[in-house]
C-alpha cells in the first residue's frame, strides 16, 4: 500500500473514530479490512431496513385493529386505563407531540407515533388476557403449539435487532440469516402475501452472501462467541 493510501485510511479512521472500529479491528488487524468490515455492516444493516419496514407496519397495524376490536376504535385516545403505567406515558408522550404541529389528533396519527417497542411491549404476560382471544386475529397463521411468549420472544429479539440498526451498532457478528427468519416467520404468521412480496423485493439474503463470500475470500473468520438470544 502507498502512504497516500495509507494516509487516506487513516484520515478516514479518524473520522470514523478508533472507538468504533476498534470492534472491526478485534476481527482483523489490518486496517483497510477493518474498513471493508465497517463498510460491510452499513451494506447488510441498510439491506435490513426493507423487512423492519415492512414488519413493524404490519405488526402494529395487525395487533391496533385487534385491540379496537377488545377496547374500541379510539383507544389510544380513549381507553388506557388498562395500560402499564410505562406503556400509558409513551402515548401521552405521543399525544404531546403530535399536538405540537397538529389541530387535532386522531387514533391513526398516534399509531405509528409509537415505538416498535411500545407495540411489542403489548406482548408482556401481564397483557395475556388481550391475546387468550386475539392470538389468532392478529396472527392467523400461527402454528399449532405457539403462543404469546413465542410471538413475545421473536419481536423482542426483532426490536433488539432494530435498534442496533438505528444506532448505527456492529451487527455483522451477529447469525443474520437468523435475524432474517425471525422477521420472515413472524410476517407467514401475520400475512403470507405479505411475506411473499418482501422476500421478492428483499435483497438481503443477496448482500449477506456476498459478506460471507468476501470473508472466506479475505481469511476472515467471524467470532460468535458472544451469546445471542433468540
Amino acid at each position: 500500500m502507498s502512504s497516500a493510501a495509507r494516509e487516506e485510511l487513516l484520515k478516514l479512521a479518524t473520522s470514523i473514530s478508533k472507538e468504533r472500529l476498534r470492534t472491526y479491528e478485534s476481527q482483523q488487524q489490518n486496517l483497510a479490512l477493518s474498513i471493508d468490515l465497517y463498510h460491510w455492516n452499513i451494506v447488510l444493516s441498510q439491506s435490513a431496513y426493507l423487512p423492519l419496514h415492512i414488519l413493524e407496519i404490519t405488526l402494529r397495524n395487525h395487533v391496533d385493529q385487534c385491540i379496537r376490536r377488545e377496547k374500541g376504535g379510539q383507544w389510544l385516545l380513549q381507553n388506557v386505563d388498562w395500560l402499564l403505567d410505562y406503556d400509558r406515558s409513551s402515548i401521552k408522550q405521543a399525544i404531546t407531540k403530535l399536538q405540537g404541529r397538529l389541530d387535532s389528533v386522531s387514533h391513526s396519527d398516534v399509531v405509528p407515533s409509537l415505538s416498535l417497542g411500545f407495540w411489542v411491549g403489548l406482548f408482556d404476560a401481564r397483557y395475556d388476557n388481550i391475546w387468550r382471544t386475539n392470538i389468532f386475529r392478529a396472527f392467523p397463521n400461527l402454528p399449532k403449539g405457539r403462543d404469546r411468549q413465542d410471538i413475545q420472544k421473536k419481536c423482542k429479539n426483532i426490536n433488539y435487532f432494530r435498534n442496533r440498526i438505528a444506532h448505527y451498532e456492529p451487527i455483522f457478528k451477529r447469525t443474520l440469516r437468523l435475524d432474517y427468519e425471525n422477521m420472515t416467520t413472524m410476517l407467514d404468521w401475520i400475512c403470507p402475501t405479505t411475506r411473499n412480496w418482501l422476500h421478492g423485493k428483499c435483497i438481503f439474503l443477496s448482500n449477506l452472501r456476498g459478506f460471507y463470500s468476501y470473508c472466506t475470500s479475505n481469511n476472515i473468520v467471524l467470532d460468535y462467541t458472544r451469546k445471542i438470544h433468540y
